[in-house]
């Protein structure tokens, strides 16, 4: 029998389940994050996400379903567009459009970091480069937006979210989620029936289904209920239970 340690070590460094963190307390609780977020408008958006919560078969047949743009759940069409983000989550849909693989002024870029690493950025780095300033708002970005499960390391794109809200330079935030969930959806899709772990943004789907239910004056009991896909299960944790708001 193998011992507890080995069993750790195995999956060491494999697949995590990558759960944005519900809460918004860690960004009410700081003045700085709590004011960065309300300047990029992202603060009511982490609000409803707090109230409405997740639902892992929702995300699941999101991302499984959706055919370009648009994705059928329990009879219900929806549509995912940077547009109708922006709507559900009153992120603005303006700014710079920006590619993740865009060159990233070093000016900018070393603003952020502490004196020793400056001058010499690397498309990865370690989190303690990072000015202890920005580590908080940081984590909380890498939580809720680019939806890492390990913190340890940072990757340069992750930069120019920080500069977003941070006021250094704006970017289209709702034009990243929309291609951040067509990036998902193109990694589900592959895997098909391994595709757990490849799921995120569990609080986006949610907000964005809630939205257009609400277009349709169509009840989220309404539709949980006639959808099969989302019939609670009964090891699901009350992290997940759809919130009947």
């Amino acid at each position: 029998m193998e011992s507890k340690n080995s069993e750790q070590r195995k999956h060491r460094g494999g697949h995590v389940i990558k759960h944005e963190p519900p809460s918004a307390h860690h960004i009410l609780s700081s003045p700085f994050i709590r004011k960065s977020f309300e300047y990029v408008r992202c603060l009511k958006f982490c609000q409803r996400i707090e109230e409405l919560k997740y639902h892992n078969q929702l995300t699941s047949a999101f991302a499984t379903k959706i055919k370009k743009d648009k994705v059928t759940i329990g009879g219900v069409q929806f549509t995912v567009s940077r547009k109708i983000i922006s709507a559900a989550t009153g992120i603005t849909n303006t700014r710079e459009i920006w590619l993740k693989r865009e060159y990233l002024d070093l000016k900018n870029y070393n603003m952020y970091l502490k004196e020793p690493y400056k001058g010499a950025p690397t498309y990865i780095f370690p989190f303690k480069h990072f000015l202890e300033r920005y580590t908080p708002l940081m984590k909380i970005i890498m939580k809720k937006f680019t939806c890492e499960s390990r913190y340890s390391r940072v990757y340069k794109y992750y930069m120019k979210i920080l500069m977003h809200f941070t006021g250094v330079q704006q970017i289209n935030l709702s034009r990243y989620l929309y291609k951040s969930l067509i990036e998902m959806r193109e990694m589900v899709q592959k895997l098909r029936e391994n595709h757990h772990t490849s799921l995120f943004h569990h609080g986006l789907v949610k907000v964005v289904v809630f939205h257009e239910l609400a277009q349709e004056n169509l009840s989220w009991d309404h539709f949980s209920s006639s959808s099969s896909p989302l019939s609670p299960s009964p090891t699901s944790s009350d992290e997940t239970t759809p919130s009947s708001s």
